[in-house]
């Protein structure tokens, strides 16, 4: 199982990395103003991004363990 839970850990990371590009990408070439709805998608993708990485490293640190 070690193999496995490290392959996804790693797959939820690079995911993440890719909503948080995606939400920066979103917010600074849209030029969107603060208080609209797309902005909020954009920080709602980056939010999103943090929270993969995080449960990523979390998979990794405890398969080190």
């Amino acid at each position: 199982m070690g193999l496995r839970l490290l392959a996804i850990s790693f797959c939820l990371i690079w995911i993440g990395i890719a909503f948080i590009v995606l939400g920066l990408n979103a917010i600074i070439s849209f030029s969107l103003p603060v208080g609209t709805f797309p902005f909020y998608v954009g920080a709602l993708l980056i939010f999103l991004g943090l929270f993969l990485i995080v449960i990523g490293v979390c998979y990794i640190i405890s398969e080190f363990r």
